[in-house]
């Protein structure tokens, strides 16, 4: 798998009339077509499949917790 580099980024909130932090990482292609401000020395390099086609992590995504470490437990 290929490697891409993605960041953690600010999103401006109209309704609260405020920057806030996304819970998503994202490339810097996707945060400047957000027209969000990237997060310094947030950088992560990630599997491409990871992302989704707009270029952005799922939400609350971890680039640092081990793949293929069980999150769940699944029931019959």
């Amino acid at each position: 798998m290929s490697k891409v580099r993605v960041y953690r980024f600010e999103a401006y909130d109209i309704e609260y009339d405020e920057w806030k932090r996304s819970r998503r990482y994202a490339t810097e292609e996707a945060i400047a077509a957000l027209g969000g401000r990237l997060v310094p020395d947030s950088g992560a390099e990630v599997d491409a499949s990871v992302l989704d086609t707009n270029g952005m992590t799922p939400r609350d995504y971890q680039p640092t917790r081990r793949s293929g470490f069980q999150t769940f437990v699944e029931r019959p």
